[in-house]
């Protein structure tokens, strides 16, 4: 029987950074334990050197499974050359950056239409000269070995080429993992000014993704077999400047909410069964069939389910300072989880704050307190208009994590525990390696996001939970290299510049308050190291001026997004920014 190998993390996520590649770390690969966090010492390592940022590669190892006797999978080890029969790896990646060739972002205009409403992107530059002029695709790279010689994306389009060499490169460790370090940051301006926050024709970057693929080579009783793993994809993103909070809606949970709510069947792998967090899946899948809305037999695990997701949203206030400050909660203690785990008044008013994504409560005070997917500029939308009235102007929780939270607001949940579980540091699964690489990066609001955006939640993009269908087709669009990353602010420093804090009237209330888009990631509001008793906005002088004009403004992104401070020093109770240029 031939052998089965699988690539985890299924969804790998790299990070650009103009500093050394030699001096990258890897990504996450254990569940609660973000990027750079050095465990033994229980702090950040250092995210620049000389002031230039680090790049974050994405690892991704290949994993044998051996099928069971009812015919499912279970992992059996990672594959290493020269161990258990395997004698080479040999990875092949093909990443692209499609952005200028593809359609104009406008919000959700497409999400249901296939796209037909949206003007493309340059749409002067016409016929083959489209991908000739537009697309960045270094093509398929191959690598093998240990620790081999790095392999450069290069970058062919001579449009470019000068500013964008390549897309990143490829290198090995010693026991063949690939890692795949991204592009620099860089942005190459061939005509016109930065003048929208996402479509800007005659721009360019270096964030990318695609495919990635194994071929495992095998002793067996005729000779050498070789194999081909399951794939994977990886994504390179901008940098993460807030690694020590994670976003209350995780690209994980958008993923998962696809996979309970619209995927049509499972793989046979046996973690579905097997009490951890896959059989969650399952179980949640069965569960919602039922009504098509909501749970009613799934009880939800306190320490697994309901207070991580309850401590994301305290950590939001080392990212983003409400208004007014007295509308936003506070650092929790250790009384405070039991109270949130055995008070059911406590559990129904914090429920009530919650904002349903399936409701019509369009009070900008309710939970989470963010801007949504079909956003509205108050100053270009007079009062009275229905617009305004639109709940999805604002943020919500995915349809699965709501429903989980109504279970906890009506006790029936599992009180496993007094507090978020702790992760086990000791073990490395391919659950775990698909987890944590997907739990520091944005499930949402789509406007259009910062790895990527709205197309990671059609069904049709995947070929099981958290995996990719390559080839697959949503409307006129194939999954295939730059699939993501082509529906993303060009460049990327745009939308990084103008995705900040807003003050909002609540349309019922007639009160000020204030909504943030993705403070987990580009922070709103930081303490800062030099004086961490208040906090100030993080895109602050000299390195960026909030009152400039819109020119100036996306100029300075351009040009100082490297500057930027880090939210990962733990000073007391308080994640401090650091590394500040």
């Amino acid at each position: 029987m031939a052998r089965i190998f699988r690539i985890h993390p299924a969804i790998g996520t790299a990070r650009v950074g103009n500093a050394s590649r030699d001096l990258f770390f890897v990504g996450a690969e254990t569940p609660g334990i973000p990027a750079n966090f050095d465990v033994a010492r229980r702090e950040f390592r250092s995210f620049k050197d000389n002031g230039l940022i680090k790049p974050q590669a994405a690892q991704f190892r290949v994993w044998e499974y051996e099928r069971l006797p009812d015919g499912t999978l279970r992992p059996k080890r990672e594959a290493i050359a020269g161990e258990d029969g395997v004698t080479r790896v040999e990875w092949t990646v093909h990443v692209a950056n499609r952005k200028a060739a593809f359609f104009e972002f406008h919000g959700q205009q497409g999400a249901t239409d296939d796209f037909k409403a949206n003007p493309l992107r340059n749409a002067g530059v016409t016929g083959s000269d489209r991908e000739v002029r537009l697309v960045i695709d270094p093509g398929q790279h191959v690598i093998s070995g240990r620790n081999a010689t790095p392999v450069p994306l290069s970058n062919s389009n001579p449009t470019n080429r000068a500013g964008i060499p390549d897309l990143g490169e490829l290198r090995t460790d010693d026991a063949v993992r690939l890692r795949v370090i991204g592009g620099r940051g860089n942005t190459v301006q061939t005509a016109g000014d930065i003048h929208n926050y996402v479509n800007n024709d005659g721009w360019f970057d270096d964030v990318s993704d695609g495919p990635i693929a194994a071929m495992v080579t095998v002793q067996g009783p005729s000779g050498d077999e070789v194999i081909q793993a399951e794939g994977a994809w990886v994504i390179v993103g901008p940098p993460d400047f807030a690694p020590a909070v994670s976003n209350v809606v995780r690209l994980y949970d958008t993923i998962w909410d696809v996979a309970v709510r619209q995927l049509s069947s499972l793989p046979p792998l046996a973690a579905f069964a097997d009490g951890g967090v896959l059989e969650n899946l399952r179980r949640q899948r069965e569960d919602w069939a039922k009504t098509g809305a909501s749970f009613t037999d799934y009880e939800p695990s306190f320490a697994d389910e309901i207070a991580p997701l309850l401590e994301r949203a305290f950590m939001a206030t080392f990212v983003h300072s409400p208004a007014p400050a007295t509308a936003f909660h506070t650092t929790i203690d250790p009384s405070m989880w039991v109270n949130l785990r055995d008070d059911d008044k406590m559990r129904q008013v914090v429920f009530a704050r919650l904002r349903d994504p399936d409701g019509n409560d369009a009070r900008a005070d309710q939970m989470p307190k963010g801007l949504g997917d079909e956003y509205v500029d108050e100053d270009a939308v007079p009062d009275g208009d229905p617009l305004r009235s639109n709940v999805r102007r604002y943020f919500s929780l995915t349809r699965y994590q709501y429903a989980l939270m109504r279970q906890w607001m009506l006790g029936k949940f599992r009180r496993d525990g007094d507090g978020p579980r702790r992760a086990n540091v000791e073990v490395i699964t391919p659950e775990g390696l698909d987890l944590a690489a997907l739990e520091n990066c944005v499930g949402g609001p789509f406007y259009p996001g910062i790895e990527v955006s709205w197309l990671v939640r059609k069904k049709e993009i995947y070929r099981e939970p958290f995996r990719l269908a390559l080839g697959s087709v949503v409307g006129p669009v194939e999954v295939g290299p730059g699939f993501f990353t082509q529906q993303m602010a060009l460049p990327w420093q745009a939308d990084f510049r103008d995705c900040k804090r807003e003050e909002l009237t609540d349309p019922t209330t007639g009160k000020t308050t204030s909504a943030m888009w993705w403070a987990a990631q580009r922070p709103d509001d930081v303490y800062p190291e030099a004086d961490p008793s208040g906090q100030v906005p993080w895109a602050r002088p000299p390195h960026l001026n909030a009152g400039d004009d819109d020119d100036t403004r996306y100029a300075e992104m351009k040009s100082n997004w490297f500057k930027q401070g880090f939210v990962a020093k733990l000073v007391r109770s308080t994640w401090v920014e650091i590394e500040r240029a």
